[in-house]
């Protein structure tokens, strides 16, 4: 067995060590068969870029505010009213909020300060828009990844409970089949183009609907408004295109050969929006059941 490095074998619970030259974080729990399960993550993970660019403005107004404030404390009064307009800035984005208005446009100091304020909020936006798709989406496939899946459906657990009947909502379970077999034969690589090809013919068919990949080979749907009306005229389109691709071509990785399964929200039935979720998966199980026997 090789050594483990250096710091992970520890008496305390929480442990901090390098490995290949990254910093890491980690914690053990001791199992009832004496062995440990370990969970370490990067340091860089733990510390967020967002916070730290939040603070560095934040502290960036103040120190500038401060000494502007000083300045027309002495000299003139006619600049008060912008200070406090930026103070007031600061302390929103301090607060998360970006959305503020400051129309100090003078070409002074402050008017120039004002700018700079306002450009540096601008990059903090974008971002904060940058690192959200980079949470929420996923890298092979650039569909929703299992964060935005599960952010979504507790958005959608918050309108059922507000709307209660009148929701109208079906959840679709994918899962490609042959997956293992793909990798074990031609590599992950293609295995990665296998998954691709299933996404692409998910993300067509069902082009108004958001398309989660929540595990490594199994992607869900969320049918709504017109697509859920539609939704038994879509899965039959779903299964011709996926027929038309494999009989148009022998390699196995641009085949498209995904077990589904669909159930919708019974708000009678259902105690909340996980119910139809399990629901869809065992009957997509089913379906890959009668797949493998015909």
């Amino acid at each position: 067995m090789p050594e483990p490095p250096e710091g992970v074998v520890s008496n305390s619970t929480f442990f901090r060590y390098t490995y290949d030259g990254i910093e890491k974080k980690g914690a053990w729990l001791e199992l009832s068969n004496g062995m440990r399960m370990n969970v370490v993550v990067p340091v860089s993970e733990l510390e967020s870029d967002l916070n730290s660019l939040i603070l560095t403005i934040v502290v960036f107004a103040i120190v500038i505010l401060s000494a502007a404030a000083l300045f027309t404390m002495l000299y003139t009064k006619r600049i008060v009213k912008p200070l406090e307009q930026l103070t007031a800035a600061a302390e929103q984005v301090n607060k998360g909020n970006y959305e503020f208005s400051l129309d100090y446009d003078k070409d002074d100091e402050v008017g120039k300060l004002t700018r700079t304020f306002k450009l540096l909020t601008s990059h903090v936006k974008d971002n904060i828009r940058d690192l959200n798709k980079r949470v929420f989406v996923d890298a092979l496939t650039r569909v929703k990844n299992n964060a935005a899946y599960t952010a979504d459906l507790d958005e959608l657990q918050a309108q059922a409970d507000k709307e209660g009947s009148q929701m109208q909502f079906a959840i679709g379970i994918f899962d490609c089949d042959n997956l293992k077999k793909i990798n074990d034969m031609y590599g992950h690589d293609k295995g990665d183009e296998y998954i691709k090809a299933a996404c692409r013919v998910i993300c067509t068919t069902f082009r108004h609907s958001p398309v989660y990949r929540f595990g490594g080979d199994e992607f869900s749907v969320i049918l709504r408004n017109e697509d859920y009306q539609n939704r038994e005229a879509l899965i039959s389109q779903f299964e011709e295109t996926a027929a038309s691709i494999n009989s148009s071509t022998e390699v196995q990785w641009e085949q498209v050969h995904i077990s589904m399964g669909f159930a919708d929200y019974d708000p009678q039935n259902d105690s909340d929006v996980n119910d139809v979720m399990r629901r869809a998966d065992k009957m997509m199980y089913e379906n890959k059941r009668l797949r493998k026997n015909t």
